[in-house]
């Protein structure tokens, strides 16, 4: 059996392979777009087992090569824990790479099925429109301290703060930003609505939504991000874990008085909302926890 440490970069892969008996094939690097010649490298050491580190390019790389042999993904933080070394070079890490898996020492990350990846694509996508718009509402706000004014409305960025934003007169300069920015404004907004469409139809593809749904706070787009980066839940064994999974629990990694805190951001920080283990129905008298996620039929 064949063993490949796979380092992918945007443009070029580089890979190398060691057998059971240690025999090795040295490094190559590859460009990424000539894919045939990635198989071709391939071809004469099936069957074989490779690895690539957990990038936010793998996807393309993992499909290509799931065809023809098993391919693992490595987690890359756990990765560089395992392994400090003062040489880095690309040759070296695909070695690396190979060498672990050949023991069986590579600490593995997640792969989502398609579904759960699109879903992360398309949340992810939404979170980071909702923060240009985010972006949007600051200069707005710088703008009208620059000039010492305040919106007369609570909400200033709903139909009536927008037109009074845009009746009202600043300097030529000003009047051409607050002009710019509204219409970003109003941009993020229909492509956030886009998205929210989408989401409603993705809905039923994901039942689990729904017990996340009986949680007081959650709405579709949360419950969504929840599921999208929780993937699939039987690959949990307690709700404990999920916390963990969430960056939701303790955790220390203390050297020299330095402290090194590693969350998962994206599920962090919509599952706080579940902080508590209670939730009011209609009633005010239902009982709900992250237990209710992992077991909904229970």
């Amino acid at each position: 059996m064949w063993h490949i440490g796979i380092d992918l970069h945007r443009r070029t892969v580089v890979m190398s392979a060691v057998n059971d008996s240690g025999e090795v094939v040295s490094p190559v690097t590859i460009e990424c777009r000539n894919t045939k010649a990635i198989l071709n490298f391939l071809e004469p050491l099936k069957p074989f087992r490779a690895v690539v580190e957990s990038t936010a390019t793998y996807r393309w790389l993992y499909k290509l090569l799931s065809e023809e042999g098993t391919i693992l993904l490595a987690h890359p933080a756990k990765l560089r824990l395992m392994i400090q070394r003062r040489a880095k070079t690309d040759r070296l890490d695909c070695q690396l790479l190979a060498n672990l898996l050949r023991i069986n020492q590579i600490p593995l990350s997640y792969i989502p099925p398609d579904d759960f990846q699109q879903l992360r694509e398309i949340t992810r996508h939404r979170a980071r429109l909702a923060r240009d718009g985010a972006q949007v509402k600051i200069g707005l706000r710088s703008l009208l301290a620059r000039h010492n004014r305040d919106a007369p409305y609570r909400i200033p960025f709903g139909p009536r703060g927008i037109k009074w934003f845009r009746d009202q007169s600043f300097s030529p300069i000003d009047d051409l930003i607050r002009d710019e920015l509204i219409t970003r404004l109003n941009h993020f907004t229909e492509q956030i609505n886009a998205i929210d469409q989408q989401l409603e139809e993705l809905r039923e593809s994901f039942p689990q939504v729904e017990a996340l749904l009986d949680i007081h706070g959650i709405g579709l787009y949360s419950a969504l991000v929840i599921v999208a980066e929780l993937g699939e839940i039987e690959r949990f064994r307690s709700a404990k874990q999920v916390g963990a999974y969430a960056g939701l629990t303790s955790k220390v990694n203390q050297s020299g008085g330095a402290l090194l805190l590693r969350l998962h951001y994206q599920t962090r920080t919509t599952l706080v909302t579940l902080g508590t283990d209670r939730s009011r129905d209609s009633r005010g008298q239902t009982r709900c926890s992250l237990e209710k996620v992992l077991h909904p039929n229970s």
